[in-house]
């Protein structure tokens, strides 16, 4: 990443874990957590370099930002556009007028623009761009207050140690990832009286939260494993699934990983995955004489409204499988478009507790986001 400076927009739960998680993917070693326009964002780079966006974001009160300022031997190129990162860059004379070609096309960019340079030819260019620039007279002065990006990760570079992933595992391993196979448990028969259903949902695994925070503190691990990456994870009748995305990785070190959690490495072709048997809690841990059903309807409503609310973008689906007299079931698929890690830990609090089954899981990971969905079903007193 030499003279390159990488920025990726993350949650904003969390951002040392999400600033620490990228500079070990990206081998970065200096990089901060930034915040546009309420969004945070985070900006890496394997050198020593002065904290540009942060000094200007601070430094100019504007929602859209252009800023095209002389250093000594290069130009640097800051734009930002209301919650989005546009530039943050350092280029040569030869490169400068395309790229500020390039974010001028931007469809529905119209920023405040601010500079300091010495060529007139292409001073003059961008006043006829941007009538209303203005010159930053005292950048020489300014430059100097500019602070350097933070040493992140030199910390990182060792090998994972294996102790103490071992130690924040052990939970895990133990007590849901089970040593022979484990059958799934047949759907509870719409036929069974509503007395003994809290029954059957205190003795059937399908609990939703431990199988997604499972997969947070498994992938925390697969994070730190040098040349892999998390490209997809499923979740379906007792089996946890992970397809891994080699960049510099060797299988060597990937199969001591597989050997040390108990986890099987398949090679298919390009196809990585990593696979384990998980054996869930029940859905309804907390049971006593006076747990009751609650109706299908306000169990919707709570979801609907609670997953719309803390969970922008969520969008669940019910459908009616199955009724009898008194009680039903309805399966809901939870769909997701661009969650982070963080966005799935808080779905299942809002789950956790409920008479929910986990069905299935199902995602693929592009840029630290999570594109998918998460089947359940909900038992409830039957109200049509």
């Amino acid at each position: 990443m030499s003279n390159i400076i990488y920025m990726a927009k993350i949650s904003n739960r969390f951002p040392p874990l999400a600033l620490r998680k990228l500079a070990i993917t990206h081998s970065a070693e200096y990089g901060s957590v930034l915040k546009i326009g309420g969004q945070n964002w985070v900006q890496l780079t394997d050198s020593s370099e002065p904290n540009y966006m942060s000094w200007a974001l601070a430094y100019f009160r504007y929602s859209s930002v252009l800023l095209i300022c002389q250093l000594d031997s290069s130009y640097l190129v800051i734009a930002w556009d209301q919650q989005e990162a546009v530039c943050n860059q350092r280029v040569n004379y030869e490169e400068l007028p395309k790229l500020v070609a390039c974010i001028k096309n931007i469809e529905g960019y119209d920023p405040k623009v601010f500079y300091f340079i010495y060529d007139q030819a292409f001073l003059t260019s961008l006043k006829n761009e941007w009538p209303d620039a203005e010159q930053l007279t005292d950048w020489p002065d300014l430059l100097k207050t500019i602070p350097e990006l933070k040493l992140i990760r030199s910390q990182f570079k060792q090998p994972l140690s294996w102790g103490l992933v071992s130690a924040v595992c052990f939970v895990l391993v133990f007590l849901l990832w089970p040593n022979e196979p484990q059958l799934e448990h047949a759907p509870i028969a719409p036929e069974a009286p509503r007395a003994n259903l809290i029954t059957l949902l205190a003795e059937t695994p399908g609990a939703v939260a431990p199988l997604l925070e499972l997969d947070a503190q498994f992938q925390a691990l697969l994070f730190q494993l040098p040349g892999w990456q998390v490209a997809a994870m499923e979740y379906k009748q007792g089996v946890l699934r992970y397809r891994l995305l080699r960049t510099t990785g060797h299988l060597s070190e990937l199969r001591r990983f597989s050997e040390r959690f108990h986890t099987q490495l398949l090679v298919q072709g390009n196809d990585v995955w990593l696979q384990r048997n998980v054996t869930l809690p029940p859905a309804l841990t907390q049971l006593s004489e006076s747990t009751q059903l609650q109706p299908l309807i306000h169990l919707e409503d709570h979801l609907n409204d609670s997953i719309r609310t803390l969970l922008p973008g969520g969008e669940p689906e019910f459908q009616v499988l199955n009724v009898n007299d008194t009680w039903g079931i309805r399966r809901a698929q939870v769909r997701f478009e661009g969650y982070f890690q963080e966005d799935l830990l808080t779905l299942s609090g809002l789950i956790d507790g409920l008479p929910i089954r986990l069905i299935d899981v199902n995602y693929r990971v592009r840029d630290h986001q999570l594109y998918g969905y998460l089947s359940i079903d909900i038992y409830g007193e039957h109200n049509g």
